[in-house]
């Protein structure tokens, strides 16, 4: 912590002029020019704490308020006029005004004692510490006015009570006059210090420096009064640092000489040094990108993350960049993150996308904050970034994972069927030039049931030495660039057939160890149009679209035999039925043996989702149409047997409100089945806290335009205000969002008013009859 207190002139004018002046002694007003409102507020209120007055410092009042403060604190960020009022303060010989000067941690502090100032204070800084420093500089101020009032008989008071270690040194070295306070820094009396020589107790590495300085004080009359930081040696051998005032009385070879021990605050500064390194190394060794930009998009700060992010060498290029005017790929957006900043001061979890150097463009998390001034102006932004392509493109695939899975219930013809698959990859890959091809291994030839290419329109060919055929024989992913296909055809393993590609990647369709075909996208114009990662993205669905195209290609053989086969399919529901229920007995014998509260919950949710589907095909197995089955009684069923699950730990009561029977295909029931079963348990565990009593309710019916409705509904304890349910759901919730929007293709809400109630939506057709 810098501080300094040096009055050096005053002393010299004390020792030569010793004038009197009049003025109250009992005064206590601090004038204050700070900028941060923060700082201003919390100084301020301490001196109020302490008995003291504040007022502002302004350049309209600082004549008339000069007449009665007794010291004056200022920051770095003042007016620059009361700056330059405050030297011609500094100069006024006949009253002594201490003037403090507030600094940030890394702000150089020579400048300021250079121009006079009489200490500088680093923020942040403990309270006790500041009143301490202040109230010192109050004391300074009184005694000083009082040796100008008494004249010289008071002196010798002042020169021992000013709180800093005084000296008159003589033109020879010698020292003639030292105070108590240089007992507590040299650690020797003052009758053992008057008469030696300061040389003796200076470091050895400063003594050539001080003593040019010594005469160079007497030798030349412009030398200005003079404070810098010098070492000395205590008598334990301690060596201090000090900082050093001092200054020549006039018409004499004598100075005087004030000295401030620093020695723990120098040790602080290396702390704090060694702190900045390695928060400076934590701040460029983040992953996470940090940035500061003006309120128009010029950015002023950014860490090696956000850089390298960004695709830049260096902070100077990345400087020339205006992020608000090219750094986004949808300005609109932005333009919404900054207001909502500006009227909220902070905004979490914004996510957008931006731009790299090179154009591409990558998803970000993002945190901005506005940094204003006392006004309210802002001055500007402060942010991180996180890079959550890779997330984002995970979550992408998983929705597409999910998409394929559906498309099997949901998609009549094979042939929409290949459509859907090449629309959903479309979300994660470019499928411009998009084919599937199947093997058969007898007549050694590929089909190509679904072929969208620019240029070739092959419908069935022989397998040969095509590359397609090469992926089969290897049965592994390809990434062939023109380079790597050219190669292939030079050891002969492949030929080319069709308009040649600049780029080509394709993925084996594999079941286990069977190879249906193969999946494939290429480019004949852009051989950047792929990377590593696509063929990554391919190779991870390429096992699902292998499972549906081979479940539709069973499902259309099924339909085809479904009548004569209806006596198989009864007894394929309750063989189904039969064994779920198998599972689920011995899920319920294995949980007796569990003590882990979370492992049986997880048991008991297993159990009761694969009873629910049990449910399913025990009331498919009774019905007369093997198609459909009553959604009213399966939910009054699935109701009773959840009441029974929980009767031992639960105090509710759950009914159903259903006016009409509602037919529906087992590919709606199972998923409403799972979603009733998830939102009532739901209700059960987390509605009604303590066991307390409440009432789940269940409301099932169609509207006139034949959508149907399905609501349930609590009256527990709801969720928090701040609840987000695309972000604090938890798993099931989630499962029950997917299962509604991405299976069934219906509408989910939530409301959290008296309660928790969630209302389902489902305008497609539930139930047609299948051939």
């Amino acid at each position: 912590m810098e501080q300094s207190i040096f009055f050096s002139d005053i002393i010299r004018n004390i020792y030569i002029e010793l004038k009197k002046i009049v003025g109250t002694m009992n005064k206590r007003i601090i004038a204050l020019s700070i900028n941060n409102p923060i700082d201003y507020n919390l100084i301020s209120n301490l001196l109020k704490n302490e008995g003291h007055q504040s007022e502002r410092l302004t350049v309209e009042n600082m004549d008339e308020l000069i007449k009665k403060v007794d010291v004056i604190l200022v920051d770095e960020v003042s007016n620059p006029k009361i700056y330059s009022n405050l030297e011609a303060i500094k100069n006024m010989k006949s009253n002594y005004i201490p003037i403090l000067v507030l600094l940030s941690g890394n702000s150089p502090h020579h400048y300021w004692l250079n121009k006079g100032f009489d200490d500088i204070i680093r923020m942040p800084i403990s309270k006790t510490e500041l009143i301490l420093r202040i109230n010192t500089f109050l004391k300074i101020h009184t005694l000083t006015k009082q040796i100008i009032i008494n004249s010289e008989q008071k002196y010798r008071t002042v020169f021992e009570s000013t709180g800093n270690a005084t000296m008159i040194i003589d033109e020879d070295t010698t020292i003639l006059l030292a105070n108590k306070e240089c007992e507590v820094i040299f650690g020797y009396s003052v009758n053992y210090l008057i008469g030696k020589s300061w040389t003796k107790f200076v470091y050895k590495e400063d003594l050539d420096k001080m003593i040019k300085r010594h005469y160079a004080r007497r030798n030349d009359h412009d030398f200005v009064n003079e404070k810098y930081e010098t070492r000395i040696i205590a008598s334990s051998g301690e060596i201090k640092n000090i900082i050093l005032s001092a200054s020549m009385i006039p018409n004499s070879k004598q100075s005087v000489v004030s000295m401030l021990d620093i020695t723990y605050r120098k040790k602080a500064e290396e702390e704090l040094k060694k702190s900045e390194e390695r928060f400076h190394s934590l701040y460029n060794n983040l992953t996470l990108g940090i940035y500061r930009t003006t309120p128009d998009g010029n950015i002023l700060l950014a860490n090696k993350a956000l850089i390298k992010m960004l695709g830049f060498d260096s902070f100077e290029d990345l400087a020339k960049r205006n992020l608000e005017k090219d750094g986004f790929e949808k300005p609109e957006l932005r333009k919404k993150f900054i207001e909502l900043i500006e009227r909220d001061g902070q905004t979490l979890g914004f996510e957008s996308v931006w731009k790299r150097k090179n154009g591409s463009s990558f998803y970000v998390r993002e945190n901005a904050s506005a940094i204003r001034d006392s006004k309210g102006k802002i001055l500007y932004y402060d942010g991180t970034v996180e890079d959550i392509t890779e997330r984002r493109q995970a979550e992408l695939i998983q929705k597409t994972l999910l998409k394929i899975s559906s498309l099997m219930n949901s998609v009549e013809k094979i042939e929409d069927f290949y459509y859907e698959i090449r629309n959903s990859l479309g979300n994660v890959i470019d499928t411009t030039n998009f084919l599937i091809a199947l093997y058969d291994e007898k007549e050694d030839t590929l089909s190509l049931p679904f072929n969208i290419n620019k240029k070739d329109k092959f419908k069935k060919f022989p397998a040969g030495k095509s590359i397609i055929k090469y992926v089969i024989e290897t049965g592994k992913p390809l990434f062939a660039t023109e380079d790597v296909i050219k190669d292939l055809v030079r050891k002969e393993l492949i030929e080319v057939i069709g308009a040649p590609s600049k780029i080509w990647i394709g993925v084996p369709l594999k079941i286990k160890n069977k190879i249906l075909g193969v999946i494939a996208v290429q480019s004949y114009s852009n051989p950047n149009l792929y990377t590593e990662k696509d063929i990554k993205i391919l190779s991870f669905v390429s096992e699902e679209i292998a499972l549906a195209i081979q479940h539709k290609k069973a499902e259309e053989e099924i339909k085809e035999n479904l009548k004569e086969k209806e006596m198989l399919l009864r007894e394929l529901y309750h063989r189904t039925k039969n064994n779920m229920q198998v599972i689920s007995s011995m899920l319920r014998i294995k949980a007796r043996d569990i003590q882990d509260k979370d492992l049986l919950n997880s048991f008991q949710e297993i159990e009761m989702k694969i009873r629910s589907m049990a449910l399913v095909h025990q009331k498919l197995y009774e019905s007369q149409n093997l198609s459909s089955l009553n959604l009213r009684s399966y939910f009054n069923d699935l109701i009773s047997l959840i009441r029974r699950s929980f009767i031992a730990q639960s105090n509710n009561n759950i009914y159903l409100e259903a006016q009409e029977d509602i037919p529906v295909l087992i590919d709606t029931a199972i998923p409403l089945g799972l979603v009733l079963n998830e939102l009532l348990t739901n209700s059960i565990k987390y509605a009604f806290p303590s066991n307390s009593k409440g009432d789940i309710q269940v409301v099932l019916y169609k509207e006139k335009d034949n959508k149907l409705i399905i609501k349930v509904s609590d009256n527990g304890v709801g969720c928090p205000k701040d609840f987000d349910i695309n972000r604090d759901a938890n798993l099931g919730l989630k499962t029950v969002i997917n299962l509604i929007e991405m299976q069934i293709g219906g509408k989910i809400d939530f409301s959290f008013e008296n309660g928790f109630s969630t209302k389902i939506e489902i305008a497609k057709e539930v139930y047609n009859v299948r051939i």
